[in-house]
């Protein structure tokens, strides 16, 4: 299972150990499911070209123009929230009033703003979500395009981001994260890769994880 190198969600820690949310959840599935399931933590683009050509069995991911049609939408793991946090004391009163705005973004991210080349959009590129915080409370740009987790996961390690609690959070759009299985996997380890999740998602555990990485007060988004 090779997963994104994205902090929350996952990353390897000084020894090389996986950690983060998609970790846990991988090895939440190993117990419920019987299956041994081992955890490579890789960049975005590997973890879905690896199971897109089989040589990866599965991952947790959103679904991309690469991946669409070269991997299985197994299920859905969960929803997040594609928003720009404000800086603190604007507020707009909706999406298109971003359009005149410095808007922060992670290597040519934002996508569901870039797509609309229409608007002459004015991105300032970030190497960390942290450097988007701070430059959010030090009003270098106007607002900062990310997902939700990793937003309240860059927060919670940035001193004074306090000053965002009560900053506007635009949503732009909600995400599926899609366990992507490879097209070689057999039907019975996939039914038994689902079931597991589903019993993962009517579990506390679930949020129990998320929560461990983003803080009690997180609201994990479902499937019905």
């Amino acid at each position: 299972m090779p997963l994104q190198d994205s902090p929350p969600f996952s990353w390897s820690d000084t020894t090389g150990r996986p950690q983060g949310i998609y970790p846990a959840m991988a090895a939440a599935l190993a117990r419920i499911t019987g299956l041994d399931i081992r955890v490579e933590v890789v960049p975005f683009a590997r973890a879905a070209s690896l199971v897109a050509s089989g040589q990866g069995d599965a991952t947790l991911l959103f679904a991309t123009a690469f991946t669409e049609g070269r991997a299985r939408e197994a299920a859905v793991a969960f929803y997040t929230q594609q928003v720009v946090l404000m800086r603190p004391g604007l507020k707009v009163p909706g999406r298109a009033d971003l359009a005149p705005l410095a808007l922060g973004r992670m290597n040519g991210g934002c996508r569901d703003l870039a797509e609309d080349t229409r608007v002459p959009w004015r991105f300032e590129e970030l190497s960390s979500q942290e450097a988007g915080v701070k430059m959010l409370l030090a009003g270098r740009i106007d607002g900062f395009c990310s997902v939700n987790e990793s937003l309240s996961y860059a927060i919670l390690g940035v001193v004074g981001a306090a000053q965002l609690d009560g900053a506007q959070r635009v949503v732009l759009a909600l995400r599926p994260v899609w366990l992507l299985l490879s097209p070689q996997m057999d039907e019975r380890t996939e039914t038994r890769l689902v079931q597991g999740l589903r019993q993962l998602q009517r579990s506390d555990e679930m949020h129990r994880i998320f929560r461990a990485q983003l803080g009690p007060h997180y609201l994990l988004n479902l499937p019905k």
